[in-house]
């Protein structure tokens, strides 16, 4: 008996999938997927289409590599992780289009596409991806969720939507349809297909045969196809094929007539429908449509508090306004879609789509998705239904979303609207939460828009595989560990009558009576389980594929006996990990942290052993803390069990427990800044506790330095305040305690005294103590010492803080000073005090003495010397003669050093020369001076910017010049203005940049490079230049007609035509003109001229009336030569409708040719882009179209070497040309009695033509060349009125002398037919009444031309 493989589950590891399946992968992640690019009706006309493109976005959570192959040809993909990539496909090789779809017209009910399906595949041992697909033109979008091979089955319904204006005109041979297309996955698969239109069952189901993987079966019809059911089925009992289903609309409106849009979504399998779905309205949207389609008779759904009761295959649908999110619940398996509607229906821009929304049933918990502005999508949306306690781990891209979750009402569900922008390429998002969610993502752009499912499980509720063993805590499906014992089960919606499992490694169990452990109804349907009583276990990690053979009682349209595939995953069991943190002293508790490492898909562990040292494993949590009684060593062991039942290795551990140590430190008693302190330990332990390492923290950031011993230590403080030091002491085995005192670094006594300044006449020196300390305390100690130990006059030392001594010799001494605080902290410093001897020598230098300018400031170079020691102390006095207060003082002077001044008191002309003193003091009673005369360069008294304008144009220029009095001319002129975003000098040229207003500065630079800024001179505004908007009520002149062009945004106009000719009509805002060509426009608003306004291109289009002739009558099938002057023109489009449903759009049809007999009138359309008036169609002569006759097959017997006449056996009215064909052996092989002659028999075609409508007829003649004289009577004829073989007659030859009589006898020896010329037949009627079937005989009575006497007898059959 042959087999069936309904399910194949295949699981992968990753992310995409739901937050509490520990089984196989039954998400849209997958390895192989098959995708379709339906027809769509473009925008545009049929001389410019916008022609779809369909892109792939393929995304991965681990980086992973594939194909896209399409008829052959592949194309690489490299992923890498969270990362979508994008795949333009090639049209030409995978669009499938309206013309090459099905219909449910007989003749074209069985059309299939080869090679154009579109194959994802990921290379071998690589991860699985997600696939999205993208279908997209100018005002034409839609996308789907793409499923992979795994989670497809051979069940499916057609969701699409009421078709509206399907009988409007094609564009590129596309029409309005609602579709569905089935794309084979594997080889000689058979579908099955019952039709619905408009809801109701259409016809009888039909098959239809697609003989190669990726061969597509696309199906059109006018009117809704929901509720269609399609399934895989096997003709002969055998194997029923898993297919992909897609549905939707080449394009439609939805809730207006307007603009369209195509809808395009993947089908789920009946068996993943659910039970419970959330409806939440499309974001910046009012309104939308849903329809809820049942799978099973005796469907009740609860939609938003109304109870509707479905029959299988039938649908509802509800249109919403300003409506809240809410559930739908049913007691049957349901799909349910919804629908945006078309723009003008709405607010806000975008088209109708569809997305075929998932269960509840079917959440995931970790996707990523792609959000795209193509084609002209600028709004980008998800929405995210969710539990109410998931929603604190919901993230997008790692983040929590910007927008607030809503509650839906009576439910613990709330949902999301997040926006997003993608403005150039694509957007990669990642949703991810702890908790299932349900989500979808859709756009809108201006009349266009898509939505697509986010991601999803598709699981089949219905068939599973279960493993369970003794530590197993839930139902684990296709999963279970390496080495750990398990039992398998199987369930199903059925009862079977056999069931045999055949598994790697074991022998195969056949259970000839199986029986059920249990039964559970999901969604609505009985379900029951049957398990192998045999354990299995296995001990290497891989994919295992189980085969369970049952005997379905129901068949179910494939064999009664079905094979049922399972991929059982063996993973590695959990590894053991766990953190043991522990002071390591017995005062403290131990806390003890799992850290395990499960293997993705057996994501819980359930049970923590663990044994404590006294060799007993007790169930703990996964942390915890216990504190032991004694000090002492304790050896840890610890395991972990999943809640599928997996056992970990056994991890072991040594806890060594010490008693605390007693901390005791010193340290010196007198602790000064930046002087070394000792520390000595005096620490203590008990017992066997061994202190090992001491580590002292000085409290001061510095390192913290650790020892092996209890050695003294010293350190010393950088700054002065109160530390904290610690000292840690560390047993052998960890075990630390610690100590903290406090100590005071005290500050040192910061140094400071100033020396005098003296020459050798002065009497004494007196030293003036600075010095300070950092905490403000007094009662410093001094030790001063002067360096001058050859005085013997004077003492060298003293202790008091501010001493005098008298120096008896100039030079230079060392003198120091030692001070200690009341902390006990000493500092000390020395410094060389100078002597002067002689007196000093005054001089100076004034820098640019040549070019002083008025308003900078005079700058002189000090040169003042002493001859031993220094000058210690300068006087500058500046204006000698009239001011002796205006002096700088310096009691730190040096050689080279400057000084500065401004002489505010300058004036022109009374008061521009100065005399500038200098004295130099080298003691209080040694100084010199000198005296020097500067001059000051007059400033300009007056500078006027001018200008011709008080305001620039934006984009314009602005010329400025100066009227300068005074000063020392000539001046070079720097221009500026505050604001140079709105404005810029080139030179002395003002260009306005952007509407401001703005303050000129002017600076002035004169011979000797004085510079003279006049700051903020002139104020005034650049103002904005008109905008010149040009528009034309037509961009076409037609035939010559005038158009005129209407300017606006100023007060005068001018007009100009190819940048060249300019045309003015002044205040005047239209121009009418007749010649083509570019135009703009400059607008003047009393200001500012604008700048040239767009282009308005102006054509010109001419339209001749055209003609046309033709034959009016025309032979079915035949030419019909066509005589017409059309020609094609741009922008003009001729549209030829012959009358029989068929046109052409070029100008020259040539010939057309009709397939049925009837009167037509041929039409000429001429329409054109811009020019209404000169649209018309001309209306041709009536054309008939007839059918030629029938052909007829004749014999002919002649006499060999003898000149025969031929003569047609038959002629009609009209066919009056003749050709016989071969022509050799006749004397003229164009006229109807050719004379012939030959001595072996051939067969020629006469072709027999009517002129006029040029139809013809090929009759057969077989001419039968022989010695013999030939009378004969055919086998049988059929007088049933078909023209065909109606009568019969004697076939004759040459030789025939003369013609006796043929007479015809009945059964019973009657004469019912009888005549003496060899040219009559019989019709079958004898006295004007048919004859029965039956056979009848006849004679024949004749001479020949050899004078011999024949009569010849024999039998015939009459057929009715």
């Amino acid at each position: 008996m042959s087999i069936i493989r309904n399910l194949i589950f295949t699981f992968f590891v990753g992310v995409f999938c739901t937050a509490n399946v520990y089984a196989q992968d039954f998400s849209n992640k997958g390895k192989e997927f098959w995708v379709v690019f339906p027809p769509h009706q473009p925008s545009g006309t049929n001389n410019s289409p916008n022609l779809a493109e369909l892109s792939l976005y393929i995304s991965s959570d681990k980086n992973t590599s594939g194909h896209i192959v399409i008829n052959g040809d592949s194309i690489s993909f490299n992923i890498i992780a969270f990362t979508p990539q994008e795949f333009i496909l090639p049209r030409n090789t995978t669009y499938v289009s309206g013309l090459e779809s099905a219909t449910d017209d007989p003749t074209l009910i069985q059309k299939i596409v080869l090679n154009k399906g579109i194959k994802v595949i990921v290379a071998e041992g690589k991860p699985g991806v997600v696939v999205y697909a993208h279908m997209y033109a100018s005002a034409r979008s839609a996308a789907s969720i793409i499923l992979p091979v795994s989670v497809l089955e051979r069940k499916y319904q057609v969701i699409s939507y009421i078709q509206s204006q399907p009988t409007l005109a094609a564009v590129a041979n596309e029409s309005r349809r609602s579709q569905f297309s089935v794309v084979a996955v594997e080889d000689n698969t058979v579908i099955r297909i019952q039709l619905r239109k408009s809801g109701q069952i259409s016809g009888s189901p039909y098959d239809v045969t697609l003989p190669k993987a990726g061969t597509i079966y696309s199906f059109q019809d006018p009117l809704d196809l929901t509720g269609t059911s399609i399934e895989s089925v096997s003709t002969d009992g055998t194997v029923c094929k898993k297919i992909a289903v897609f549905s939707g609309s080449s394009s439609l409106s939805i809730g207006a007539t307007g603009s369209v849009d195509p809808l395009y979504q993947q089908c789920y399998p009946v068996n993943s429908w659910g039970l419970n779905y959330f409806i939440t309205p499309y974001q910046g949207k009012n309104k939308f449509n849903i329809r809820v389609l049942a799978k099973e008779d005796g469907t009740k759904v609860m939609i938003n508090g109304q109870e509707v009761l479905l029959s299988a295959n039938e649908f509802r649908e509800f249109n919403y306004t300003n409506q809240a999110a809410f559930a739908i619940n049913s007691n049957k398996p349901i799909a349910v879609a919804q629908y945006s509607l078309t723009q003008s229906a709405d607010i806000g821009v975008g088209d109708p789509d569809m997305v075929i929304l998932n269960p509840v049933e079917q959440n995931i918990n970790d996707v990523t998705v792609f959000l795209t502005p193509k084609f002209d999508i600028s709004d980008q949306n998800i929405n995210v239904v969710i539990k109410d306690d998931g929603i604190s781990t919901f993230k997008i891209n790692g983040q929590k979303p910007t927008s607030t979750f809503v509650k839906i009402p009576n439910t613990n569900y709330s949902y999301l609207q997040e926006k997003f922008t993608a403005l150039n390429g694509y957007l990669s998002i990642r949703l991810t939460s702890d908790s299932g969610f349900n989500a979808f993502c859709y756009g809108f752009g201006n009349v266009e828009s898509y939505s697509y499912s986010a991601g999803t499980n598709v699981k089949d509720l219905f068939q599973k595989l279960l493993i369970t063993n003794k530590f197993t805590s839930v139902d684990a499906n296709a999963v279970t560990c390496k080495g750990t014992p398990f039992i398998a089960s199987i369930t199903l919606p059925y009862k079977p009558n056999v069931l045999k499992w055949k598994i790697p490694s074991y022998a195969q169990v056949d259970d000839l009576s199986p029986k059920a452990i249990d039964s559970s109804i999901v969604s609505g349907k009985k379900i029951y389980t049957y398990k192998l009583n045999t354990e299995l276990i296995y001990q290497t990690a891989g994919t295992y594929s189980i085969e369970v053979i049952v005997n379905n009682p129901l068949g179910d349209g494939c064999s009664g006996e079905q094979e049922i595939s399972f991929d059982l995953e063996v993973i590695e069991p959990p590894k053991a990990i766990n953190k043991i943190i522990s002071s390591n002293c017995i005062a403290d508790s131990v806390n003890f942290i799992d850290a395990s490492i499960v293997n993705t898909n057996d994501k819980k562990i359930t049970n923590y052993k663990w044994d404590l040292g006294n060799n007993i494993f007790k169930d703990y949590s996964a942390n915890f803390k216990f504190k032991f009684d004694t000090a002492g060593k304790y050896d840890v062991k610890y395991f972990v069990i999943t809640e599928i039942g997996c056992i970990s290795d056994t991890l072991s551990t040594s806890i060594q427990l010490d008693e605390v140590p007693t901390v005791k430190f010193d340290f010196s008693s007198i602790t000064c800044q930046n002087k070394e302190i000792l520390f000595t330990d005096a620490s203590t332990a008990k017992g066997n506790t061994i202190i090992d390492k001491w580590v002292w923290n000085f409290g001061d950031s510095t390192t913290i330095d650790t020892l092996s011993s209890n050695i003294v230590v010293t350190h010393s403080y950088v700054d002065a305040k109160k530390y904290k030091v610690k000292l840690s002491t560390i047993t052998k085995n960890g075990c630390q305690n610690s100590l903290e005192k406090e100590i005071t670094s005290h500050p040192n006594p910061v140094i400071g005294f100033i020396m005098p300044e003296i020459c050798l006449e002065d009497s004494f020196a007196k030293f003036i103590d600075t010095t300070s300390i950092a905490d403000n305390s007094k009662g410093f100690k001094y030790k001063w010492n002067f360096g001058d130990n050859a005085n013997t006059l004077f003492p060298n030392t003293d202790s008091i803080a501010n001493p005098k001594h008298r120096y008896l010799q100039p030079g230079d001494y060392n003198v120091s000073l030692e001070i200690k605080s009341l902390a006990g902290c000493i500092s000390a410093d020395t410094s060389v005090f100078t002597v002067n001897g002689s007196r000093p020598r005054s001089t100076f230098l004034v820098q640019n003495d040549t070019a002083l300018c008025s308003n900078k400031e005079v700058i002189i170079i000090n040169n003042s010397v002493a001859d031993i020691g220094s000058v210690g102390r300068l006087i500058i006095y500046w204006d000698y003669d009239r001011d002796l207060s205006d002096t700088t003082v310096d009691e730190n002077p040096t050689i080279g050093k400057s000084y500065k001044h401004n002489y505010t008191k300058y004036s022109f002309p009374n008061t521009t020369n100065f005399k500038i003193k200098l004295v130099a003091y080298s003691g209080g009673s040694c100084f010199d001076d000198t005296l020097r005369s500067i001059s000051i360069v007059p400033p300009p008294s007056k500078a006027v910017p001018l200008s011709t304008k008080t305001y620039v144009c934006k984009l314009d220029t602005l010329h400025f010049n100066a009227e300068i009095t005074g000063g020392l001319p000539p001046f070079n002129e720097i221009w500026s203005v505050d604001k140079t975003s709105a404005a810029n000098f080139s030179a002395n040229v003002l260009n306005g940049l952007i509407p401001d207003n703005i303050n000129i500065s002017l600076k002035l630079i004169d011979p000797k490079q004085c510079e003279y800024l006049y700051n903020n001179i002139q104020n005034l505004n650049v103002r904005d230049i008109p905008t010149a908007i040009l528009k034309a009520k037509d961009t076409v002149i037609c035939n010559g007609d005038p158009i005129t062009l209407l300017g606006s945004g100023g007060s005068t106009y001018n007009w100009i035509l190819n940048d060249i000719t300019k045309f003015s009509t002044n205040t005047i805002d239209s121009f009418s003109t007749a010649q083509n060509g570019t135009y703009r426009l400059i607008v003047n608003d009393g200001f500012c001229n604008s700048l040239k306004s767009d282009s308005v291109f102006i054509k010109a289009l001419n339209i001749p009336v055209y003609t046309l002739s033709y034959n009016p009558f025309s032979c079915i099938k035949g030419n019909l030569v066509i005589n017409t002057n059309a020609t094609d023109q741009k922008n003009v489009y001729l549209n030829w409708d012959f009358g029989d449903g068929k046109t052409f759009n070029l100008a020259q049809p040539v010939s057309h040719t009709y397939d049925q007999i009837g009167s037509y009138q041929i039409k000429l359309s001429v329409k054109n882009d811009y020019c209404p008036k000169y649209e018309y169609q001309l209306n041709g002569d009536s054309v008939k179209v007839v059918a030629p006759l029938p052909p007829s097959k004749f014999t002919l017997f002649v006499l060999a070497d003898q000149d025969t006449l031929l003569s047609p056996k038959k002629t009609d009215l009209g066919y009056i040309n003749y050709k016989w064909a071969p022509s050799f052996n006749l004397s003229n092989p164009l006229i109807p009695n050719p004379m012939f002659r030959a001595n072996s028999s051939i067969e020629y075609t006469l072709t027999r033509t009517d002129p006029v409508t040029e139809c013809f007829i090929n009759d057969i003649y077989y001419i039968d060349v022989s010695n013999q004289i030939v009378v004969a009577i055919p086998k049988a004829f059929t007088p049933n009125r078909d023209n065909l073989n109606d009568v019969l007659k004697i076939e004759y030859g040459a030789g025939l002398k003369t013609f006796n009589f043929f007479r015809i006898f009945n059964r019973f020896g009657k004469i019912v037919f009888q005549t003496n010329r060899i040219t009559d037949s019989w019709d079958g009627k004898f006295n004007g009444i048919d004859q029965e079937m039956d056979a009848y005989t006849y004679l024949i009575d004749y001479v020949t031309y050899k004078d011999e006497h024949i009569t010849k007898t024999g039998s015939f059959i009459l057929l009715r």
